[in-house]
């Protein structure tokens, strides 16, 4: 069903993505899932950490489908948002400045050459000092969710943490324990200054880590901003590269998202991709 369809390879700070404009409905909207999970699968398709799709929408101006490597509909994602924006201003979808209607609410986009500015969705829920008991361990995270329906994420903040310890096996115990009914993302954090944190993610979708994660990074930062452990403007530092973040209003008005969203290759599929 999808042979020939021109898509973009795209990456926001190491998360990458296949982007393709689906305004025409070429996907069928059941396939949808199915087709995520076969051209997301590394060293057999394409491979990627999800698929974005460009719509129509009557609110914005598209609307952006997201969905995981495992064939989940994500809410939202904040690289993938970045991608999407600039794709839809490459190929002359949107102007620099875009409104993207998405799963948990409608983002703002502007493009600043190869990097693009997020005003993100609302934070909805929040817990600071939340506790969890896994394997015996009492362990003490914050968690939070990101527009209606609301993305969650719980973030761990550790004084010990670089880019060389393993996070998967706790991370994936967290993710599907029993107090996050709908799953979470797991961001484990370590406060380097007032203004930057190093952030690394366990992605719900993905099952794995990823090498950054956009709405984790806001969400990291919300969570420390109101911990009074960072300033307002915080760099976070991932695996793949730097995410700016600027909080405005003492109780998070509005949350800006900054970061690169790069053109990889474009390209076409075949029968074999599937």
């Amino acid at each position: 069903m999808a042979t020939n369809i021109e898509f973009y390879k795209m990456s926001g700070a190491g998360n990458d993505f296949i982007v393709i404009d689906n305004r025409e409905k070429r996907i069928d909207e059941k396939y949808k899932p199915e087709l995520a999970k076969k051209i997301c699968k590394r060293r057999i398709s394409v491979g990627a950490d999800g698929l974005l799709l460009v719509e129509f929408s009557n609110k914005a101006s598209f609307k952006m489908s997201f969905f995981n490597q495992d064939g989940s509909e994500g809410e939202m994602c904040g690289n993938g948002a970045r991608c999407i924006a600039r794709y839809a201003f490459l190929k002359g979808i949107a102007n620099k400045k875009m409104k993207i209607e998405t799963k948990s609410g409608i983002i703002e986009a502007e493009i600043l050459g190869n990097n693009v500015k997020l005003k993100m969705n609302p934070i909805t829920k929040i817990e600071l000092n939340k506790k969890i008991n896994v394997d015996g361990e009492e362990i003490e995270l914050c968690y939070i969710e990101e527009g209606a329906p609301g993305l969650p994420h719980a973030v761990i903040f550790k004084k010990n943490l670089g880019f060389k310890e393993d996070i998967e096996m706790i991370g994936k115990k967290i993710r599907f324990h029993k107090d996050f009914p709908k799953g979470t993302n797991v961001n484990f954090s370590k406060i380097l200054g007032k203004n930057i944190i190093l952030n690394r993610t366990y992605e719900r979708g993905v099952e794995k880590e990823t090498l950054a994660c956009g709405t984790g990074a806001v969400a990291t930062a919300s969570c420390a901003y109101l911990l009074k452990k960072c300033n307002n403007e915080i760099i976070v530092k991932t695996k793949g590269g730097i995410l700016n973040v600027t909080i405005v209003g003492k109780n998070i008005k509005e949350i800006y998202l900054i970061g690169d969203a790069r053109v990889i290759y474009k390209g076409k599929f075949t029968d074999e991709s599937f």
